[in-house]
Order: C-alpha cells, then structure tokens, then sequence
C-alpha cells in the first residue's frame, strides 16, 4: 500500500511535470517582453526587486512516502524565512521506524528555517540551500506500556525551484539527525523518564514541493 502511494506521487510528478515546465517557459518569455517595457533609467533587476515580499504556501507531497507530509508558510524575497508543521502519522517510514516496533498512535512535527535562494532578480526560485530546526514528536503504545518521543532535529537541505504565474515546483534533498529529548514510558501505575540525549536517527529526505505563490 505504502508503495502504490509512492508510485502514485512519482506518476503526478511526471504528468504535471511537462504542463508547468512549459507555464515556466512562457512566464519567462512574458518577463523577458516586460523587462524590454520597464522604465527608462532602471534595470530590470531593480525593477523586480522593489517588488513587495513574496508569500509562498507549498506541500512536500513525497513526505506520504517518507517521514511525514508537510505544509509550509514562507515570507521573503532571495531570502526567505519559513514555519512548516509535520503529519508523522501520514508518513511510510515514520510508521515503519516507529520505536520498539510499536503502534504510532499520535505525531506532529513543528519547524521554523531560513532559505537562502541564488536568483539576481531578488525572487525565491533558481537554486536555493536551506537550515532548519525542528521538533518532531510521536507516541504510541505497546501491550506493557503507552509511550512518548520527543526529538529535536537540525537539517540542511539543497535544492531549485521553478516559478510560474501561480505556482511553485521544488525538488531537492535534506540531511539530519534526530535527538531524543523527551522519552517516557507509562507503565499501568509507574511512569518512567528515559530521555538521554542521545542521538536517535539519521533523517533523510527527497524533497518534492508544490505550492502556490502571492
């Protein structure tokens, strides 16, 4: 099952794929007629750097196969900060990882990053390098015991991404680990605080972004 989910993400990536790949290249032979219009005096750089920041909202959509789906909220121009909020429950490994090979009954994840973007029209498009810090929290239970996780997490993450009229397209990947932080088990009439610190798991993921722009 989890599988037929990924397959089916990889087959809307290649159908939608060709149709914004050519919204691309007309919106870019639309900016090209434009910039030859714009003031005398001011290039088309300047011109499109007095633009107000940009809003963008975008899915990772390939986090169903991997730690979770996310949804996220970005502000700035080449520069750009962002909040995002994580679904585990949704997510192929995450269930699979789950500890002590328990049921995964709740999770969320809650992140804030930056985005630095190498684009000289001051736009968030073009290649893009990116840190993040997240919190990622699961629980679940066994027959002995209920249980909770909470891990804090760093990543880098590497990536482009294209712009259209509306929407965005991104493809990348990101690297990082997992540190536990809070562990507990609770036991039928004992509740036992295990979080050592310790380094947890190894977070690796293909990002796979669409979104719309404002």
């Amino acid at each position: 099952m989890r599988w037929h989910v990924f397959l089916s993400l990889i087959s809307a990536f290649i159908i939608l794929f060709p149709a914004v790949a050519k919204d691309i290249k007309k919106d870019s032979l639309s900016d090209a007629s434009h910039s030859s219009a714009a003031e005398p005096g001011i290039s088309a750089t300047e011109a499109v750097s007095r633009r107000d920041i940009l809003f963008t909202i975008h899915a990772d959509l390939l986090g169903f196969a991997q730690w979770g789906p996310t949804l996220s909220g970005e502000i700035g121009t080449n520069i750009t900060g962002l909040v995002r909020v994580r679904f585990p429950t949704l997510g192929a490994l995450a269930v699979d990882a789950a500890a002590f090979d328990a049921e995964l009954t709740f999770g969320f994840g809650a992140a804030a990053g930056v985005r630095f973007y190498r684009n000289p029209n001051c736009e968030p498009r073009g290649f893009f390098a990116g840190l993040w810090l997240e919190y990622y929290h699961v629980a679940g239970n066994r027959t002995a015991y209920d249980w909770r996780l909470g891990m804090l997490t760093p990543q880098v993450e590497l990536g482009y991404r294209w712009m259209t009229k509306y929407l965005v397209i991104g493809i990348g990947g990101s690297l990082g680990g997992m540190w536990e932080i809070v562990y507990t088990r609770q036991y039928l009439n004992e509740q036992k605080e295990l979080a050592n610190g310790s380094f947890r798991e190894l977070l690796i993921e293909t990002i796979l972004e669409f979104g719309y722009w404002f």
